[in-house]
């Protein structure tokens, strides 16, 4: 028997007033009050070597970024994960957890970084200000002990999202090399309905379709901007995007996003690995109730998943 679509607590939604673009900016404070609160799932042995706090002035915003250090003398290869919030709301800590993990199983460093939030800041000045985020440790790789030619960028959400869009960017304006994307469930087309991408599979207990809808009308006006590949990473030529790697889950209303991204990104030959986890939903690493704390093998093969990916594209000529 297949299962119906859930619209989980969408009263909560509409309850706060967030369904539309006037009510999400109306309640934004408390919005972000929620989001920062969490809370997000722990993660066992994951602690980083070190933690350094660096603030980035050549994005303009003197920017705020965390970059966790795995044991090892270094230098080591870079990984950015940029955090979830739907564009307007999160902080580094929504995805640290992940973070952390990624730090310690695959030895790499990896960096955050606590961009701008709209609609204080439009777009895309959020995507410009972690480009040049990445721009910066690229530029001065050895003065924080990292390898500048091994960097992958990724994100959750609204940060995948944006890393995709950077994927864009570094294809265009090649200022630094990106060996592999990691993009836990991203936002990919803003272009069409979220109900376009549902499925009988599809709860909507974390995002649901009027809450996504005011949060693409809060950060993009109507018309064609929302096709610029910056905002709906989807479109445009992919042809120069690193191999990537998309993560989601069967129950989540990108999931069917991620895996048109999936096919394009198939079509123009580059090597792209999907893996949809059956019964977790949106936000599956970092938040209770979305799958993986009923399913916790989904919390080890994510976590290996990505580490395996990382070493290989990596690895250098000696295998190292």
């Amino acid at each position: 028997m297949s299962e119906q679509i859930s619209n989980g607590p969408i009263d909560f939604f509409e309850q706060m007033g967030w369904t539309t673009k006037e009510g999400l900016l109306k309640g934004l404070d408390v919005y972000r009050q929620i989001t920062a609160a969490g809370p997000y799932m722990p993660y066992e042995d994951n602690e980083p070597n070190r933690t350094d706090l660096v603030r980035v002035a050549e994005t303009g915003h003197n920017t705020l970024c965390r970059v966790y250090y795995p044991d090892g003398d270094g230098p080591f290869p870079m990984v950015f994960m940029l955090h979830g919030g739907g564009f307007c709301s999160g902080t580094m800590d929504i995805g640290t957890e992940t973070s952390k993990a990624i730090c310690h199983d695959s030895s790499c460093a990896v960096i955050e970084v606590d961009y701008v939030l709209v609609p204080e800041h439009p777009f895309p000045e959020a995507i410009e200000e972690c480009y040049n985020v990445i721009k910066y440790f690229h530029e001065n790789a050895s003065r924080h002990n990292l390898i500048p030619s091994k960097i992958a960028v990724g994100g959750g959400s609204a940060g995948a999202t944006y890393a995709a869009a950077i994927c864009h960017l570094a294809a265009e304006r090649k200022d630094f090399p990106v060996s592999l994307a990691i993009l836990y469930y991203p936002k990919l087309d803003q272009a069409s309905a979220p109900d376009t991408y549902l499925t009988p599979f599809t709860d909507t207990s974390s995002l649901n379709v009027d809450f996504s809808n005011a949060m693409t009308d809060l950060c993009l006006e109507k018309g064609e901007i929302r096709k610029s590949p910056l905002a709906s990473p989807y479109y445009g030529d992919v042809s120069g995007f690193p191999k990537t790697l998309l993560l989601v889950g069967n129950r989540d209303i990108l999931w069917k996003e991620a895996e048109k991204m999936f096919l394009k990104l198939t079509d123009a030959g580059i090597e792209v690995l999907m893996k949809v986890y059956n019964g977790c939903g949106h936000g599956f690493d970092v938040s209770e109730g979305q799958g993986t704390d009923k399913h916790p093998h989904v919390k080890k093969n994510h976590r290996d998943l990505v580490a395996a990916e990382l070493k290989a594209a990596f690895m250098d000529e000696t295998g190292e």
